[in-house]
């Protein structure tokens, strides 16, 4: 059995980026990661991902188990109340079998079964700051994280650059939280003749009609 602590806003921030596809199943919680250090916290869907590094708090976790995979709607349970009680803590049973203690409520569930992939070689390495195009729906996720983590809402995340590969998302300074996403670009369109139109007089329009022609 293994007992560990953990923060309820590093939990909601990093299910942010948790795969609702149920084929890839693997992707449909939070993967856990116990370190000598702490708990390394990740989750993608394969478009963008999030990793948050959390120290161990009052239980701390042995070599009992490697990583475990906590489904999504057992996180989702979870809710940080009154700003106070933000820790939670989680039992791994010997069969798998997980709870959350929360507030003097518990919450069980089995783990994901499967293999969640290996995150740190999607995380690069060197940027090269070339600009390109992101999902905006992803990038208000991010700013959704930031807020979870309790991130001032008058400041954004800030996105570096990394051209046609992975782009690292500063969402988590200046909350204590040692965080960051990753974000794949989205392709950029080639074709920049669909928008002439607008710097085009309306009388150069091939199928251009007056409009008092129009209104007789």
């Amino acid at each position: 059995m293994l007992k560990v602590t953990l923060n309820i806003r590093a939990l909601r921030a990093t299910l942010v980026a948790v795969s609702t596809e149920e084929t890839r199943y693997y992707l449909n919680g939070i993967n856990l990661e116990f370190t000598p250090d702490g708990v390394v916290m990740a989750a993608t869907d394969g478009h963008r991902m999030i990793i948050l590094r959390q120290p161990y708090g009052e239980h701390a976790a042995t070599g009992a188990h490697a990583s475990v995979i906590v489904p999504r709607d057992l996180v989702a349970k979870l809710k940080v109340r009154n700003k106070v009680v933000e820790e939670t803590t989680l039992t791994i049973a010997d069969d798998g079998r997980l709870t959350f203690e929360h507030a003097g409520e518990s919450y069980g569930g089995a783990r994901v079964d499967g293999t969640f992939p290996d995150y740190r070689r999607v995380v690069p390495q060197d940027l090269d700051g070339k600009p390109a195009q992101y999902d905006p729906l992803y990038l208000a996720d991010f700013a959704k994280a930031r807020k979870e983590l309790g991130g001032d809402r008058t400041t954004s995340p800030v996105v570096r650059y990394n051209g046609g590969s992975p782009a690292v998302v500063d969402f988590a300074w200046g909350t204590g939280f040692q965080a960051i996403g990753v974000l794949m670009p989205i392709r950029d369109r080639t074709d920049a003749t669909y928008y002439t139109w607008a710097s085009t007089p309306a009388a150069a329009w091939p199928d251009a009609t007056p409009a008092a022609s129009a209104a007789a």
